[in-house]
This record gives C-alpha cells, sequence and structure tokens, in this order.
C-alpha cells in the first residue's frame, strides 16, 4: 500500500524497512503502484523511512 503523502510503504513485513537503508545515500526512493493501492493513511512507526516520489499507473 502507498500513502498519498508519500510517508510510507508498506506490506506489513518490515521487508523495505530493512532493505532501504542499505541503497547509496544519493539514491532516490521511488514507489511503483496501482491506484487500488493508494491509501489516505497508513500508520508510521519511528523506523520507516519516507519515499522521495511515487509512480501511480
Amino acid at each position: 500500500m502507498l500513502e498519498n503523502s508519500f510517508l510510507k510503504l508498506s506490506n506489513y513485513g518490515g521487508n523495505y524497512d530493512r532493505f532501504l537503508p542499505r541503497l547509496r545515500k544519493d539514491c532516490q526512493v521511488i514507489g511503483v503502484a496501482f491506484r487500488e493501492q493508494q491509501v489516505p493513511r497508513v500508520p508510521c512507526e519511528p523506523h520507516d523511512l519516507p519515499l522521495d516520489a511515487v509512480m501511480v499507473g
């Protein structure tokens, strides 16, 4: 699921939270999703990382 404000990319398993910190620091994180995957709000935890942009199709 993608939150509309780009604050959270979630699969409720923590996979992205563990993977994204391993990327290069100058790497932009862009989410790709279907419109049906967008939700108004996803609860965020302190360890959650924001997205730089989202492409919705």
